[in-house]
């Protein structure tokens, strides 16, 4: 029996991510009774907007072609809110929410404007920060019929006043940043006092396309890390792993299972953490590169 805990946690970013890859991530978990938590990205789909990135973010456009994303999103995706007026992602989507959360599954907030959190938040005064937080909880509250318990912040970015937004939300936990294990964050110098479970392990749009990695051999790569005993979390994606990666995605779920792991949702970490909050380090939030994305990421410090 494997000493590995895996929380599997999925972030749907885009419309063609809720309609196609939602779906079949939560039909891969299904048939093999493996939990994960859910993030849903629920306001207008602006992902071509996204493009405009190429110009001032370093890597950006050696991911897109190195990750093949125009396949992966669809071309459609990476003209909506340009070209083709941007949808709304969460419109009618009670039952799908309704149907992740009685099948097991957790179902919590990305955001509600995916594109402007990734890339505006460090911008944003704290009104602003407060109103798209505030848009995310009420239409999440109105697909799920309670407010969410966790939050998933788009390109793992996160400020001071977005955590106290966050915080006086409602929220029992959030999951922002890249890290080592559950904290407690300092950022831009203040304790928070909202949970943090960072993503400790690489995605596979960050590593796809580099030192070998393909999709017939990201599962190996993945798997030999999850083994290594401890907590790891995972992000996967609705728009990767939901779609052209499902293959590899189902490879992996059969090997944590073949060896043992344990799954778990990240609500269930944090409810253990919260039963001894003081074990848990407070650690201070500083933006990184992370090898493979374009662009800092808030992350714990070393």
């Amino acid at each position: 029996m494997s000493e590995s805990k895996l929380a599997i946690k999925v972030d749907v970013d885009t419309w063609l991510g809720t309609r196609d890859g939602v779906p079949r991530i939560r039909h891969l978990l299904d048939v093999r009774g493996v939990p994960a938590s859910f993030y849903l990205s629920l306001g207008p789909d602006r992902s071509g907007r996204a493009v405009w990135r190429i110009f001032h973010r370093r890597g950006f456009l050696a991911k897109m072609l190195r990750t093949r994303a125009p396949g992966a999103y669809g071309l459609r995706t990476l003209l909506y809110g340009t070209v083709l007026p941007a949808p709304l992602i969460g419109r009618g989507r009670e039952l799908m929410v309704r149907r992740l959360m009685r099948a097991g599954h957790e179902a919590g907030l990305h955001a509600w404007d995916h594109v402007d959190w990734h890339d505006r938040l460090w911008r944003m005064n704290p009104a602003e920060v407060r109103a798209e937080v505030d848009r995310g909880v009420e239409a999440f509250s109105c697909l799920a019929g309670d407010p969410p318990s966790g939050f998933a912040a788009p390109a793992w970015r996160i400020s001071a006043p977005a955590a106290q937004a966050l915080k006086a939300s409602g929220l029992t936990y959030m999951s922002a940043t890249r890290g080592r294990g559950p904290y407690w964050p300092v950022i831009e110098g203040q304790a928070v006092g909202l949970l943090e479970i960072p993503t400790t392990l690489p995605t596979a749009d960050e590593v796809l396309g580099r030192e070998g990695l393909t999709p017939d051999n990201l599962d190996d790569f993945f798997l030999e890390r999850i083994l290594d005993p401890g907590l790891h979390v995972l992000t996967v994606h609705a728009e990767m792993e939901g779609r052209a990666l499902a293959p590899a995605f189902a490879r992996l779920l059969d090997g944590c299972l073949k060896h043992g792991v344990t799954f778990v949702r990240l609500i269930d970490l944090a409810g253990e953490c919260l039963k001894n909050p003081s074990a848990l380090p407070l650690s201070e939030v500083v933006a990184l590169d992370v090898p493979g994305r374009a662009g800092r990421v808030s992350h714990q410090k070393t």
